[in-house]
């Protein structure tokens, strides 16, 4: 699973764009080489990045 790669990798964020359900999947909290947590944001949410503090981003704007 690509998921996986992105967890033993060390990328400490993954989403997913998902445009069926108009919604942002935020995939965090990695152990044993998989994300554990995922939390969807939803188009009236915004969704603030770990990796860069200070930088939100509105979910309405990505699905667009």
């Amino acid at each position: 699973m690509k998921s996986d790669v992105y967890a033993q990798a060390g990328i400490a964020e993954y989403w997913v764009v998902n445009l069926i359900d108009r919604l942002i999947e935020v995939h965090t909290d990695i152990a044993g080489g998989a994300y554990t947590r995922v939390t969807p944001a939803r188009p009236d949410e915004s969704i603030k990045m770990r990796e860069l503090p200070g930088v939100e981003i509105a979910v309405a704007e990505i699905l667009r």
